[in-house]
């Protein structure tokens, strides 16, 4: 068996503060030209008003659109991140895409607040009662979310990345069908062929006034019961001891407040800060 490694709370925040930076900086330096994506939306319009959704002109600017979707969806991303930082200066924001990774590596399990096992301490019950006071009053680009009780998943080749995929992040969306099959790549070694059948939880479904903890899978009840009919692997390869709280978004998951050490890592905090106000 792989040997723990124990990872330091500074450790651990630094990898999500760079993350967080990197997110940003990959969104700034992709900016799209405004002007140009709505004068498109307002071409194709017109020509699909006009009957011309057939013609040549119209498949021109359908491909024009697609290429400048991405920048401007960059372009909004980066206003609502920054929206954000106004209303809740000490907020970091994980990308989806590094969430999990962040997750799997360091033994963290995703769960409704309810699941958590220990004592919240006092000042971040605080933290929490004052975010949500105003957290509904704005447009954060809420996402619909049922939590998971289990999921049984059949295939004949190996799971393991959909296994520790739904042990550290039992979610689905909230309209998604309970049986359905994945037909892309998961990291690049699944191929078609897994069937999931997921039941979610009557009682936990994700809203605003919801609260998420990420924290060491030891500190979280038993939430999601996986079936696998080949491979299972939950095995930790590091440790860490401290939880952080906060809610799903559009653009990633909202950390608003943590406890423990790494709450008390006062310089890092500084620095994301500073660094933020100097872009």
């Amino acid at each position: 068996m792989e040997t723990k490694e124990l990872i330091t709370p500074e450790m651990l925040w630094t990898v999500i503060l760079n993350t967080y930076m990197d997110s940003i900086n990959e969104l700034r330096s992709n900016l799209s030209n405004h002007d140009e994506y709505d004068n498109l939306v307002r071409l194709k319009k017109e020509l699909l008003d006009s009957g011309l959704s057939g013609t040549e002109n119209y498949r021109i600017v359908l491909q024009k659109l697609e290429k400048v979707k991405k920048t401007y969806d960059n372009e909004e991303a980066f206003r609502f991140l920054t929206q954000l930082k106004h209303i809740y200066p000490d907020s970091i924001v994980l990308p989806y895409r590094e969430l999990y990774k962040i997750l799997d590596k360091y033994n963290l399990e995703m769960a409704p607040i309810d699941y958590y096992k220990n004592i919240i301490p006092s000042e971040n019950i605080e933290k929490m009662i004052e975010v949500n006071k105003t957290y509904k009053n704005y447009n954060i680009h809420p996402v619909s979310l049922s939590h998971i009780d289990s999921v049984t998943i059949t295939s004949d080749i190996d799971c393991s990345e959909i296994v520790k995929l739904f042990s550290r992040i039992p979610y689905i969306l909230e309209n998604q069908p309970t049986t359905f099959r994945i037909n892309e790549n998961i990291s690049g070694s699944l191929a078609n062929h897994v069937t999931l059948y997921v039941i979610p939880s009557s009682k936990y479904s994700y809203d605003k006034d919801s609260w998420t903890i990420i924290a060491p899978s030891d500190d979280i009840k038993e939430q999601c019961i996986i079936n696998v009919e080949t491979y299972k692997e939950r095995e930790a390869r590091y440790r860490v001891q401290d939880p952080l709280v906060g809610k799903f978004c559009k653009y990633g998951f909202i950390i608003f407040s943590k406890w423990g050490e790494e709450a008390n890592i006062q310089e890092l905090n500084n620095w994301i800060s500073k660094k933020w106000q100097s872009e």
